[in-house]
């Protein structure tokens, strides 16, 4: 009996450590589970966030390509439309009262690089930073540009009165082109359209303006009108455009009548700023110092022949300028994800601009004697020397279009006064000597030598980076590479 009993109690004994060993086991099995849950749940987690980022990412690309699209479309619009007539103003006018349109739009233009107190790139860069904000950024920016452009027109009328004898015709030419700058002031509200890439909004209100301008034109040119007509539409055009912008943004986003001025704001813009309005006054002078000092040193008809060259070379220079202006704020954002991206970033958009300024320029070159003469007439021929020689400006800017766009993100200011100083005195000193020993010719090759002086020259620590950047971009074989590279991965 007891023999059974102690054989029941090993029997019992043997199935308590059982039962324990398979409740141990089924703990076991049941953290192995839940652990296998986590780590599926935590690896689908991944790849869920891994497809938003590239979902975002490609929904930044879209967006940024569509506002690309828009600036593309407007500056073809602008293209196509304003060479068509350009040309047929430049042959009713003829090559001296062309010239002396010109000349006042050129004079002008040197005032007003600093009626747009130079904070394009900074005003975008403060909307982006900033957004909660921007009534007040752009409340402020009005009121200054407004202030602004009326001291530009005084000055500027006094200034072409005296220094061409007290011309009295050139003085009003000067005065209604400087105008523009009084009517421009709202066009701060494309500031806000770049921030949010919104290209499209200005472009469509800007080519309204410019189609009904052009329609006018041909008016004026069908009713033999005179040449203070054809200056007078250069204000209408940007009259309409502003108040067609306004009513956009009035619509879309809210009324102007939000926007606040804080003079708190102004210090702020203008310490960034003063930098800017040093460099779009000494760029205006190199692009445009030679057509004045043509028109006073050699006559208003040499001029019509040169501003014809400079209307064909000039005619591509939107393609870097609008690219740069729609990548702008993604460059500034991809800092955030780490040096390397951003200097591959900024290395692939060098390369590319540098070889298509190339191309266009050596095509351009080769066509430009038939192209002067088909457009313009036999009488304006002559500008076709001047037209292979500048087209090179254009080149020379897509090389260093990059550079500007490094310089605003690196917030060195000082370093493009710098260098728009010394690009501005080269140009003027290589017309001194080189316009009256070539002519138009020698102002076309000063130009360009200015253009490079200004992209290469002045470069210290602090640049290196992005010089190595363009340097990099003249060497063929490395830039081959990455362009393979890149469609492999594609």
């Amino acid at each position: 009996m007891s023999g059974i009993l102690l054989k029941n109690h090993k029997c019992q004994e043997t199935d308590e450590v059982k039962s324990e060993t398979y409740a141990s086991g089924s703990n076991c099995f049941s953290d192995e589970s839940v652990t296998l849950r986590k780590e599926k749940k935590s690896d689908l987690k991944t790849v869920v966030n891994s497809f938003k980022e590239r979902l975002t990412g490609r929904q930044e690309l879209k967006k940024v390509v569509h506002n690309i699209g828009w600036l593309f479309f407007d500056k073809i619009i602008r293209m196509g439309g304003g060479l068509i007539i350009g040309v047929l103003v430049a042959r009713y006018l003829a090559p001296e009262r062309y010239g002396a349109l010109n000349y006042a739009i050129a004079f002008s233009s040197l005032f007003g690089a600093i009626a747009t107190l130079g904070i394009d790139r900074i005003a975008v860069r403060e909307i982006v930073k900033r957004p909660l904000e921007h009534s007040e950024i752009m409340g402020t920016l009005f009121i200054l540009r407004l202030i602004t452009g009326f001291l530009i027109l005084l000055i500027s009328v006094i200034s072409a009165y005296f220094i061409n004898d007290r011309n009295f015709i050139k003085a009003v030419l000067v005065g209604v082109c400087s105008s523009v700058y009084i009517v421009q002031s709202v066009l701060v509200i494309d500031f806000y359209y770049q921030a949010e890439v919104k290209s499209k909004y200005t472009v469509i209100t800007q080519n309204i303006a410019f189609l009904i301008s052009g329609v006018i034109k041909i008016i004026l040119i069908y009713l033999k009108a005179s040449l203070i007509w054809f200056a007078s539409v250069i204000v209408v055009e940007a009259f309409l455009a502003s108040i067609l912008l306004v009513i956009s943004y009035q619509i879309r986003i809210e009324s102007i009548k939000k926007w606040k001025f804080k003079p708190y704001l102004v210090g702020s813009f203008l310490k960034d700023s003063w930098p800017y309005i040093i460099s779009n006054l000494t760029a205006i002078i190199y692009m445009r110092i030679d057509q004045i000092m043509i028109g006073n040193m050699l006559s208003e008809a040499q001029l019509g022949l040169y501003s014809v060259a400079v209307k064909i070379s000039e005619v591509w220079f939107f393609i870097p300028m609008s690219i740069v202006a729609s990548l702008f704020p993604a460059i500034i954002k991809s800092k955030s994800l780490g040096r390397e991206i951003f200097l591959l970033r900024m290395q692939k958009l060098c390369d590319l601009l540098t070889y298509f300024g190339i191309v266009v320029a050596i095509v351009i070159g080769f066509i430009s004697e038939f192209v002067i003469v088909k457009l313009f007439g036999a009488e304006y021929s002559a500008a076709s020397g001047v037209l292979k020689l500048h087209v090179w400006t254009g080149a020379v800017i897509c090389f260093g279009a990059i550079g500007s766009a490094w310089i605003t993100t690196e917030n060195l200011q000082k370093i493009t006064f710098v260098k728009s100083i010394l690009g501005a005195l080269s140009n003027v000193v290589l017309n001194l000597i080189w316009i009256p020993v070539y002519g138009i010719k020698g102002a076309a090759l000063a130009t360009v030598i200015a253009q490079l002086v200004t992209t290469l020259v002045f470069y210290d620590n602090k640049t290196w980076q992005v010089t190595k950047v363009q340097l990099k971009s003249l060497i063929v074989h490395q830039v081959v590479q990455r362009f393979m590279l890149g469609f492999k991965k594609v």
